[in-house]
C-alpha cells in the first residue's frame, strides 16, 4: 500500500488482496469472575420506633380523654394533627412493605412479611437466603464489622447498618425525652389547675411527638429509595458510598483469585467509575433487607478487538472482486499473541473508557497455534491462502462507502473512476480521483460529494490510536480462487456487511 497525503485528506489505495480489513477497535479485557459484597439493614429498630410512636400516641390519647376538663382545650387539635399524620406514616410503612412483598398487604409492622424470604429485585433463590442469614448472624454474633467469605467471593459488611444506627440513637434519645415530658405533664395534671402549665406541658409533648414520627416518616422514606434505586440497578448512597465501597474493596485485593483484578485502580477518584459496572440485588429475609453488590473480576490479559469487514479487491483478470467473508463478527486476540476468541457481537460488553472495555465472554478462549481457523492466520500474513478461508466473488457497479471507527475515514469499493469533491470550508474545494479499494481520511468540517453519495464529516474530532490490520497476501489470487472459490454470493450481502 502506499499513500496520497494533502492538506485536507489522505488517500490509501489497497490494491493487493487481503481478503478481510481488520478494523481495530478497542482494547478489552474478559470478566472471568466476580466479587460479591453484601451489606443488609435491620429493620427491627425501625418496627420497634413504629411501636413506640403508637404506644406514646395512646398513651397522650388515653390522658387526654380521662382529664377531658383540664385538657380538652389543649388536646384537640393536637389530636387532630396526629389522626393525619399517624395514617400517613403506616401508609409509608406499607408502601415499603408492598415493595419488599410484591403485593398489597393490610397488615401493619415488617412481621408482616415475617422470616420468609423474598427477592426484592434480582435472581435469588432459597439457599442464598439460608446462606446470607446465616452469614449475617455470625458477623453480629462476633460484633464484627467485616467477614470475608474467599472461598465463594464473598465479603460481608455491616456499612448500611452503621449509616442508620446515628439516626436509631436520636430516635432513642428524644424518646427518652418524651417519656420523662409525659411523667412530668401527668404530675402537672393531677397536681396543679395551672392552665397555662398544663397547656405548655402538653403542646411540647405533641412537638416531641410529631419529630419522632417525622424522624421515622424520613427513615421509611430513605430505606424505600434505598429499593427503588436497586431497582433502577443503582447504589443509594446510604447502603455504601462510593467511598466506602473503595475501601472495602481495597481490603479483598489480597483474597483475589490468581490473574483476576478489579477494573479500575481502588482509590477515590475512580469510585464513580465502579459505580457504574456493579450490579446490584436486593433481597429481605428474617427482618432484614440485604443489598447483595456485585463487582466484574477481569483477567489481566490484554486483548484487541477487531471488526472484521469484507475487503473487495478487484481480480484484474477476471474484473470481478473478490474478497473472504468471515465466519464472525468479531475477533479479540491476546496481546501475547497466543490465544484468541471470537465475538459475534458486543452486546455483552460494558464501554469503560474509548479505548477501554470490558466483555463478558462465553466463546471459549482458543491457542492460536494449536487451533488455527482462517481469520486468525490471515493476520499472520500467510504466503499462501488458507484452506479454512471462504472466498467470495462480486461483480458490482455500486459505489460502496463504510465508515470506520478512525474519525472521518471510510473503506471504499469504487468499480469506476469516480470523481470526488471534497469542500472543507474555508479551504478552497478539490477533486480527486479514486477507484477501486481504498481507505480515505478528510479533516474536522468536510463534505464529501460523489455522484451517488454526500458523506459528511465530524466538525470536532480527538485523535486516537487504531491498530488497524490489512493483510499482506503474496499469492495468486487466480489461482486459489480456481481452487477455492464458492458461487458468487447476493450481492446485496457484502454490501450489508461493509455498510453495517
Amino acid at each position: 500500500m502506499f499513500t496520497i497525503t494533502s492538506g485536507q485528506y489522505v488517500n490509501t489505495p489497497i490494491k493487493e488482496f487481503s481478503g478481510i480489513y481488520y478494523e481495530h477497535q478497542k482494547t478489552i479485557h474478559f470478566i472471568e469472575s466476580h466479587w460479591n459484597l453484601i451489606t443488609y439493614l435491620n429493620l427491627e429498630p425501625v418496627n420497634q420506633q413504629m411501636r413506640d410512636i403508637g404506644e406514646s400516641y395512646k398513651q397522650m390519647k388515653g390522658l387526654c380523654k380521662r382529664h377531658f376538663n383540664q385538657t380538652s382545650e389543649y388536646c384537640q387539635v393536637p389530636l387532630q394533627l396526629l389522626d393525619q399524620l399517624i395514617p400517613m406514616l403506616k401508609d409509608t410503612e406499607n408502601d415499603l412493605i408492598t415493595i419488599i412483598n410484591n403485593k398489597r398487604t393490610k397488615r401493619a409492622w415488617f412481621n408482616a412479611i415475617g422470616n420468609v424470604f423474598k427477592t426484592v429485585f434480582g435472581t435469588l433463590d432459597e439457599d442464598d437466603s439460608k446462606y446470607f442469614h446465616e452469614a449475617i448472624n455470625k458477623i453480629e454474633h462476633n460484633n464484627a464489622d467485616l467477614l470475608h467469605l474467599s472461598k465463594e467471593q464473598i465479603q460481608i459488611t455491616r456499612s448500611t447498618i452503621e449509616t442508620f444506627n446515628k439516626t436509631y440513637q436520636t430516635f432513642n434519645n428524644n424518646l427518652n425525652i418524651l417519656n420523662d415530658n409525659y411523667e412530668n405533664l401527668l404530675s402537672t395534671v393531677l397536681d396543679s389547675q395551672n392552665t397555662t402549665a398544663i397547656k405548655l406541658e402538653i403542646n411540647e409533648y405533641f412537638e416531641i411527638l410529631s419529630l419522632l414520627i417525622n424522624e421515622v416518616q424520613n427513615q421509611l422514606n430513605i430505606i424505600t429509595n434505598t429499593v427503588l434505586f436497586a431497582r433502577s440497578n443503582s447504589i443509594h448512597p446510604l447502603v455504601i458510598s462510593p467511598n466506602q465501597l473503595i475501601n472495602e474493596l481495597s481490603s479483598t485485593v489480597s483474597k483475589l483469585p490468581d490473574s483476576l483484578i478489579y477494573p479500575f485502580p481502588l482509590n477515590n477518584e475512580e469510585a464513580h467509575k465502579f459505580l457504574k459496572i456493579t450490579n446490584i440485588k436486593t433481597f429481605f429475609t428474617h427482618n432484614r433487607i440485604g443489598f447483595l453488590i456485585t463487582i466484574p473480576l477481569i483477567n489481566t490479559e490484554k486483548y484487541y478487538l477487531y471488526n472484521l469487514i469484507p475487503l473487495p479487491i478487484l481480480n484484474r483478470n477476471t474484473q470481478n472482486y473478490q474478497f473472504i467473508l468471515p465466519s464472525f463478527q468479531y475477533l479479540a486476540i491476546a496481546d501475547k499473541r497466543n490465544l484468541y476468541s471470537p465475538l459475534e457481537n458486543l452486546n455483552s460488553c460494558l464501554e469503560l473508557g474509548e479505548l477501554y472495555t470490558i466483555c463478558y465472554n462465553n466463546n471459549p478462549l482458543y491457542y492460536l497455534n494449536s487451533r488455527p481457523i482462517c481469520e486468525t492466520e490471515l493476520i499472520q500474513h500467510p504466503i499462501i491462502l488458507p484452506k479454512s478461508c471462504e472466498l467470495r466473488t462480486i461483480n458490482t457497479q455500486i459505489e460502496i462507502w463504510h465508515k470506520l471507527s478512525t474519525p472521518n475515514t471510510w473503506l471504499y469499493v469504487l468499480p469506476e473512476n469516480t470523481n470526488i469533491n471534497l469542500a472543507c470550508p474555508p479551504s478552497t474545494p478539490v477533486n480527486i480521483k479514486l477507484n477501486n479499494t481504498g481507505i480515505l481520511k478528510v479533516i474536522s468540517n468536510c463534505k464529501i460529494h460523489t455522484s451517488h453519495t454526500i458523506l459528511t464529516s465530524d466538525k470536532t474530532t480527538h485523535e486516537s490510536i487504531h491498530r488497524h490490520v490489512v493483510p499482506h497476501l503474496t499469492i495468486n489470487i487466480t489461482h486459489f480462487a480456481n481452487l477455492y472459490q464458492v458461487p458468487m454470493p447476493n450481492q446485496t450481502h457484502i454490501i450489508t456487511n461493509l455498510k453495517h
